[in-house]
């Protein structure tokens, strides 16, 4: 496949709310990293984060640099990220 996907950074238009996902491709499946070195490494590079979550199969961040207002609560709530484990795949997408 020889086709590249770029981002359109000059849309401006408003696109709240809604999903969105990330698939990253591996050359080979690893295991879930521990709850300690993943904090680590986001808060390095997204600052503070909660760690609400983590599992063998899972695990759910929320950093804190990054929250949203809502005005009808009037909370700033941040964004939630989640990372799942690897599934293998019968060949390269």
């Amino acid at each position: 496949m020889s086709q590249v996907f770029k981002q359109d950074l000059t849309d401006t238009s408003v696109r709240p709310g809604g999903i969105f996902f990330v698939e990253l491709l591996m050359p080979e499946q690893c295991d879930m990293p521990g709850r300690d070195t993943m904090v680590e490494v986001l808060t390095k590079y997204l600052g503070p984060v909660d760690c609400f979550d983590h599992r063998r199969d899972s695990a759910g961040f929320a950093p804190q640099n990054y929250k949203v207002h809502y005005e009808d609560t009037d909370a700033d709530i941040p964004p939630t990220l989640m990372v799942t484990n690897c599934e293998k795949i019968d060949k390269p997408v």
